[in-house]
């Protein structure tokens, strides 16, 4: 079983939970314990941006600062896609000092790169915290880090909260959902407003033709009516839920700037 991540060379999660399983077997903490939690910044924006390439250049990038900052005082793990742990046990570490550093060697790595860099930081140590486990030490760690994270977004002017109520407020004007029989073709559509129960959203009473119309009347894309009229007919849904589905989902690119989802 391997310890080691492939991509970084760090240990890999499963080290680092059989490290918390140990200490998590200990009555006292060594006082000179400090556990890092660390994230790296924006990652999936430089995936979608530059590709996953430049994402993985990225996370070897972090690892690097890590390790060049710990040396030799602890132990570096990857234990998630853009998330990394420290585990502190000399006494001569001085967990502020390391963050300096780690925060420092971003800073340079930033300069060399085409996109923004740097990595969200938490720590907590045995030595002054509040509780008397692990599990203290790791919540508090990864609190520290969720709280720089989330000044690193306001700070750079990405309100997460804002992105979530918008992303949720368009899923209730825009999602519809069917109740139908697919062998009668009967249906009902749950969330529909009143006013597109006309001839303007092309309602009819079958859904095999009102799922047609959206096609043929050029309310979805040309390059995919085909896919889109096909995997809509009655006919395919029904197998669909023959498999066990339960749940059929198609969102249909439109040629208009409204978007619909059935």
């Amino acid at each position: 079983m391997t310890e080691t991540d492939v991509l970084t060379g760090l240990h890999n999660r499963l080290t680092y939970e059989y490290a918390i399983s140990e200490l998590r077997k200990q009555a006292v903490l060594p006082q000179s314990l400090v556990l890092f939690s660390m994230d790296v910044n924006g990652l999936k924006n430089v995936n979608d941006t530059y590709g996953h390439s430049a994402g993985d250049e990225m996370i070897r990038d972090a690892a690097d600062c890590i390790v060049q900052a710990v040396k030799d005082l602890g132990t570096c793990y990857r234990t998630g896609g853009d998330e990394f742990a420290v585990i502190l046990t000399s006494l001569e570490a001085d967990p502020e000092i390391i963050c300096r550093q780690i925060d420092q060697r971003a800073a340079a790595v930033a300069q060399i790169r085409s996109h923004p860099f740097s990595i969200s930081i938490g720590y907590c140590a045995a030595e002054g915290c509040r509780g008397d486990g692990i599990e203290d030490i790791k919540e508090q760690a990864d609190k520290m880090m969720y709280r720089n994270k989330e000044h690193f977004y306001l700070s750079n002017g990405i309100d997460r909260r804002t992105q979530s109520e918008a992303f949720l407020a368009l899923c209730e004007n825009y999602i519809k959902v069917i109740q139908a029989d697919l062998v009668t073709e009967q249906y009902k559509i749950i969330k529909m407003d009143a006013e597109e129960q006309t001839d303007i959203w092309f309602f009819s009473d079958s859904l095999g033709l009102w799922l047609r119309h959206f096609a043929e009347r050029g309310m979805i894309a040309e390059k995919d009516r085909d896919v889109f009229t096909e995997s809509t007919k009655p006919s395919h849904l029904g197998q669909f839920f023959k498999k066990e589905k339960s749940v059929f989902a198609s969102t249909i690119p439109v040629e208009s700037d409204r978007s619909t989802v059935v």
